[in-house]
């Protein structure tokens, strides 16, 4: 995926000119951020870094949320001879500063991070992405999923019954636990729908309210109908169909009513157009104990072991494409966290090594990346004895 990432110098911050970053990134759907660069010893950078917080960049509407302090070895300061190689061969010390300047956060927590010119790329990658937005995100869907099944008037919604269809399509035994995990993938699904409006004429949640006030769910399973029959995306919309199909008619529309508005006001954050929003947010969901009572993968433990397991592969990142043997294999992957945590860290790496995203992301979707998870009727995962049910699938 091309990116176009400018370098500014000076008037960067309309409020602040005096400051002038060292390197301004802006890449298209992503959150700005600041690298601070200074020769070792490198005293004043973490200041630096710091008074960068907060300000929005000119042609920019969203502030810097993270900037990057380097510490640059003294080695590059011998001229522009060779240096291109004298800095893919540099060991340079970095730690990354986020949040409010005048109480910020440091990572690390004391001393520097180690690492190349690519371990600074990577971070960047992973900083890029708004947590003020992923907080966000998760409030909104959060409300969204909790309204409908919340305890005060859940039986006059009729969640009793509607428990009892929707544990079967997740393998779950019923209850709140199972009302509150189907809710969260009916919000999956219309946020989904969102990012796909454009390219495939696929109306877009607001536009199936406003037009069927009255019949939401009737309309909004026939949209669904469309998207699996012309665009795909099996594996989110024809399960988040057959937990909404059955529910009658008047529960359905205070089921959708609440989603509908948190997907409309997640779209408003730009969720479906922002650089791996969609994706943070609801994996920091899932990971909400308080919501769905369950326990999963960190994304941020997902993150670093994929990073270290994507650092012990002889491979050469520049040919995904010929070498027919690469994959990625989670025989247990629950909602996918590493999966897709392996996926990033694989990406980042062909684009380091000049590849083309776009070119790559359906040959890793549909040969390379294998998930399987294996559950009984009651939803309690199975050790050393037959499976009553077992999901085997290609991650979509």
């Amino acid at each position: 995926m091309e990116r176009r990432t400018p370098v500014d110098r000076t008037g960067v911050f309309p409020n602040a000119s005096q400051l002038r970053p060292s390197i301004l990134m802006r890449a298209p759907g992503a959150q700005p951020v600041v690298i601070e660069a200074e020769f070792d010893p490198a005293s004043s950078v973490k200041d630096d870094t710091r008074n960068r917080l907060g300000l929005i960049p000119a042609s920019a509407s969203d502030p810097i949320e993270q900037v990057i302090a380097a510490r640059l070895p003294k080695s590059l300061r011998q001229g522009h001879a060779g240096l291109p190689a004298r800095i893919a061969a540099a060991e340079f010390g970095y730690c990354v500063i986020s949040g409010d300047r005048f109480a910020p956060v440091r990572w690390a927590a004391g001393g520097w991070l180690t690492g190349g010119i690519d371990d600074i790329v990577r971070s960047i990658e992973h900083i890029m992405v708004s947590q003020c937005l992923i907080d966000e995100g998760i409030s909104i869907l959060g409300c969204g999923v909790r309204d409908p099944t919340g305890v005060e008037d859940a039986k006059l919604r009729g969640f009793g019954v509607i428990e009892q269809q929707m544990g079967p399509v997740l393998n779950e035994r019923n209850g709140g636990q199972t009302a509150r995990v189907a809710m969260t993938l009916i919000a999956n699904a219309m946020t989904i729908d969102a990012s796909i409006v454009g390219p495939h004429d696929i109306p877009s949640v607001g536009q199936i309210q406003a037009e069927h006030p009255g019949s939401l769910q009737a309309a909004v399973l026939a949209t669904w109908r469309k998207i699996l029959a012309e665009v795909n995306y099996w594996r989110i919309f024809k399960v988040a169909s057959d937990l909404l199909a059955p529910v009658r008619l008047q529960t359905a529309n205070r089921i959708l009513d609440p989603l509908a508005q948190a997907a409309d006001q997640l779209a408003n954050l730009g969720v479906s157009t922002r650089h791996d929003l969609s994706g943070r947010m609801f994996r920091n969901l899932i990971v909400d104990r308080k919501l769905l009572a369950t326990f999963y993968t960190l994304p941020t433990s997902a993150t670093l072991l994929a990073d270290l397991a994507a650092r012990r592969l002889d491979t050469d990142w520049s040919d995904l494409l010929g070498n027919k043997r690469f994959a990625i294999a989670d025989l247990s992957c629950g909602t996918g966290a590493l999966l897709s945590a392996a996926y990033h860290a694989v990406l980042t790496r062909f684009r380091q090594a000049g590849g083309d995203d776009s070119k790559i992301h359906r040959h890793m979707i549909e040969h390379s990346i294998i998930g399987t998870d294996i559950a009984t009727p009651d939803g309690q995962r199975l050790r050393g004895s037959p499976s009553e049910t077992v999901c085997l699938c290609r991650s979509s």
